[in-house]
């Protein structure tokens, strides 16, 4: 049996995806048979607004945050049930630039289980890898802050914090992130354990979506 493994892009507040998304979203829906055929899930995750562009040309789609509050009186939150009615399915929680107290986490997770959606809960080392695998998500992915957006990838710099948060993830699927940006890093993360990545400026900032792409699923051969 084919195990999924997974490629998650971040495209955080970068503009140029904002600019270019319809060459992104061609080359994701370009690459889908390649991706398919090594079982790797492509999950992109857009700004608010851009969500619903990548959902309703059946792009797999997740938000970059959604809050616990219920649906009523209230003002400036993100509801989850904003997501299904989109064709979104699930969320970033608790990424380094937008953490949350664990209590939050908790309350947000459970609010999401209730409306069957999908989330990768963000830990920045083993430890919280470990204190996040109670809270039965779909995915957890460690990144180091430090290395986030820069110019070494963990994989190559901490490949010790990989293999010690598979370890620690409790058989759920564990991805990696920061400084991620060739099929290189890829494969060494795929070797140490991980299920996949969690990708940000990697791909939003290059200037040929396809070719980018297409390189880091190769790492998954």
């Amino acid at each position: 049996m084919n195990i999924m493994r997974y490629l998650i892009i971040n495209l955080k507040q970068y503009i140029e995806p904002i600019e270019r998304k319809d060459e992104l979203k061609n080359a994701i829906q370009s690459l889908e048979e390649y991706s398919k055929k090594l079982n790797v899930e492509i999950i992109i995750v857009p700004q608010f607004l851009e969500a619903n562009f990548y959902a309703w040309h059946n792009c797999k789609t997740f938000v970059q945050h959604v809050d616990f509050e219920e649906p009523g009186k209230g003002t400036g939150y993100m509801l989850p049930e904003t997501l299904p009615v989109n064709k979104v399915e699930g969320t970033l929680l608790n990424h380094s630039e937008h953490r949350l107290k664990f209590d939050v986490i908790e309350k947000t997770v459970e609010r999401l289980k209730k409306l069957n959606l999908r989330v990768c809960l963000c830990a920045k080392n083993s430890l919280e890898v470990k204190k996040f695998n109670k809270l039965n998500i779909d995915f957890i992915a460690v990144e180091p802050p430090k290395l986030i957006g820069g110019d070494i990838s963990v994989s190559s710099a901490k490949p010790q914090l990989i293999s010690n948060s598979v370890k620690n993830s409790n058989n759920i699927p564990l991805l990696v992130g920061a400084g991620i940006k060739n099929k290189d890093d890829v494969k060494k993360a795929i070797e140490l354990g991980a299920k996949g990545i969690l990708i940000a400026s990697g791909i939003a900032k290059s200037e040929n979506y396809y070719e980018t792409i297409k390189d880091l699923l190769e790492g998954f051969e």
